[in-house]
């Protein structure tokens, strides 16, 4: 999210950051809300799973 965002990401459990504000920007950038989604290698095409 936060490099489609442009911003830095920290991910520790020291920061303000909730899975409501994660799942709106996922949403926001196009992803489904909680980061089902289907994934693909890269080099082979193939889908994870």
């Amino acid at each position: 999210v936060a490099a489609h965002m442009g911003k830095e990401g920290d991910a520790t459990p020291f920061t303000d950051v909730t899975v409501d504000n994660i799942s709106k920007a996922l949403h926001k950038c196009g992803y489904q809300m909680r980061g089902f989604e289907t994934m693909y290698n890269g080099h082979t095409g193939r889908r994870l799973n």
